[in-house]
């Protein structure tokens, strides 16, 4: 190609891109002024919806001198003359409505103050439920230690009330000399209670009041025996042996005499419990008892033994004082 036809071409070629140059500048052209039409309609929007929500400076146009106020509808009267109230010239009587504000941060501004409110909102939320989970944790906190304040009340009342009704149980079972002679006497008859203690008094071990008890020809006799299984207080004394006379002429061994039928007999091992009861009561161990170990009193021998003054017990268990 000579030099005219490459001059020519690239002549062409220059116009060709200048052209498009031209159409990308007027298409970038249009586009903006269509951005910016658009971000005008939006900040309009956004401006008005701001003015009709609040937005706007209504702080100090509602401030000072431009604060609203309310129309005067009468001077009224004065009190006690009832004149007439006199209003100068040029003093504005007519109200004012407040001033709506302005907004004017356009739909950027708008999203920045919505943002805000609804952190406020949240924040005042989240204070509110704090405060209302406080309130609920002292409420909780005070009801839970009245719960436990009643719950030891009602422990404290439990742990009274048992003490006293074992004290009363142990007051009803404990021995005393009155339940003592009430026992003997139901299980063994009238006035036993006397002749069974005093005898193991004077015998504790029991060799002179222990026995058996045997069948002979009929009658049942009492046979002495130190390891006996029966007690009996008033026991018949068995006929003491005889050697005889001269060539042993009517010796005979100890004869055990008949049981009359009257006599008290109460089985051994009853007979030592009765005992350690009794001493027990008389020794002050059970509480309720006798004062001590008091003498004793079954018969007049017993009541002469007693000095002036001292404590004995008589047969039924009464404490009293010998003159």
């Amino acid at each position: 190609m000579s030099w005219y036809g490459q001059a020519l071409e690239s002549w062409y070629r220059n116009q060709t891109n200048a052209s498009d140059i031209l159409a990308q500048g007027i298409q970038s052209l249009g586009q903006s002024i269509g951005h910016g039409i658009e971000e005008a309609r939006q900040n309009s929007i956004a401006n008005q919806i701001g003015t009709q929500s609040g937005y706007g400076d209504t702080q100090a146009a509602n401030s000072g001198a431009y604060a609203p106020r309310a129309g005067l509808v009468s001077p009224g009267d004065m009190p006690g003359t009832d004149a007439s109230n006199y209003i100068p010239s040029n003093v504005p009587t007519a109200g004012t409505a407040p001033h709506p504000g302005q907004f004017t941060g356009g739909y950027k501004g708008l999203e920045l103050k919505m943002a805000i409110d609804a952190l406020r909102n949240r924040t005042a939320n989240t204070q509110s439920e704090m405060d209302l989970r406080r309130a609920q944790g002292d409420y909780y906190g005070t009801h839970t230690a009245a719960i436990q304040e009643n719950a030891d009340t009602a422990r404290d009342r439990a742990d009274t009330y048992r003490e006293e009704v074992n004290r009363r149980e142990n007051q009803k079972n404990a021995d005393s000399i009155q339940k003592l002679n009430s026992e003997l006497t139901t299980t063994y008859g009238k006035n036993t209670a006397p002749h069974i203690l005093g005898a193991l008094q004077q015998d504790p071990t029991g060799a002179q009041h222990r026995g058996d008890i045997q069948t002979i020809d009929g009658q049942q006799v009492w046979v002495p025996n130190p390891n006996g299984k029966t007690f009996i207080p008033d026991a018949p004394q068995p006929e003491p042996e005889d050697k005889g006379g001269i060539f042993g002429l009517g010796a005979h061994p100890a004869q055990p005499k008949p049981l009359s039928g009257t006599e008290i007999k109460i089985p051994w091992e009853k007979a030592q419990e009765y005992q350690k009861r009794y001493d027990s009561v008389t020794s002050g161990t059970q509480g309720g008892g006798g004062g001590g170990n008091l003498r004793q009193v079954t018969n007049a021998q017993d009541y002469a033994q007693v000095p002036s003054g001292a404590q004995y017990q008589d047969p039924q268990g009464n404490i009293r004082t010998k003159p």
